[in-house]
């Protein structure tokens, strides 16, 4: 992604996503937002979080998300937040080693299945 997106814009690409991972037996995502800004308000992704991302597709529990956002760029904080309560399993990361790190872990007891 790239430039300024909102949740209803974003919808389609995380949906078409989700699925193409559950069919390919896809665990671990990685999205990178570096350069792509939030402009929601508050309500609208909560809105994405609880009701269109849901009710969009079946969601996959399994699936491990890493979002890669600029160190500098905060628009997403929220965002994460609010997916994270959803019962999404997102986290947020501003540094490329930690993400991968995230979904890759070393440590075999622990890795994704």
């Amino acid at each position: 992604m790239m430039g300024e997106f909102t949740a209803r814009e974003i919808l389609a690409i995380a949906v078409e996503a989700h699925e193409l991972a559950e069919r390919l037996g896809i665990r671990c995502q990685l999205v990178d937002c570096t350069k792509a800004r939030n402009v929601d308000s508050a309500s609208q992704n909560y809105d994405f979080a609880y009701l269109d991302f849901p009710s969009s597709v079946a969601l996959d529990k399994r699936l491990r998300v890493a979002i890669l956002v600029d160190p500098d760029d905060h628009s997403h904080d929220f965002s994460d937040i609010v997916m994270r309560n959803a019962g999404l399993n997102v986290a947020l990361f501003r540094d490329r080693g930690k993400a991968i790190a995230h979904l890759c872990p070393s440590d075999p007891d622990k890795s994704v299945k």
